[in-house]
């Protein structure tokens, strides 16, 4: 009898300390991570990933651009929810941009929550659980 696959989360955040903890207390917990650092490869990743979620940052780097085109966490949700194949997959934002206004765009964007730097992991792992449908 084979084990049953294990839930594959995409983290794309540009603070590798962010990447790293997420990423080691995820695994720890049964999840299989990827991660992304880069802004321009996000869309790519999650494409060629189909993970089953997805926790995006909002906020990325002056360095993280592809071409002339700045792509941050709004830009990214945006062009996701544009894409059949991607649309399905739940996307968590995880920001330090405290400000209702982005909170509201994240959510009418599509975003199936919006979580707070710094991430209260209990409350976060919560709700991966309910989206992916796993009780860890």
């Amino acid at each position: 009898m084979t084990a049953p696959r294990r839930k594959k989360i995409l983290i794309a955040d540009d603070d590798l300390v962010v990447l790293k903890v997420l990423s080691l207390k995820l695994s720890s917990i049964g999840f299989e991570v990827v991660k992304v650092f880069d802004s321009a490869e996000v869309t790519r990743r999650i494409a060629e990933e189909l993970p089953d979620l997805v926790l995006l940052d909002l906020d990325f780097g002056p360095t993280a651009a592809y071409t002339h085109v700045e792509w941050d966490g709004f830009k990214m949700l945006d062009w996701l929810m544009r894409l059949e194949e991607l649309a399905r997959i739940p996307i968590i934002v995880v920001t330090a941009n405290e400000s209702p206004e982005a909170h509201k765009r994240c959510l009418g964007s599509g975003a199936a929550a919006v979580f707070p730097k710094p991430l209260d992991f209990d409350a976060l792992r919560a709700e991966i659980e309910r989206l992916t449908g796993t009780n860890k």
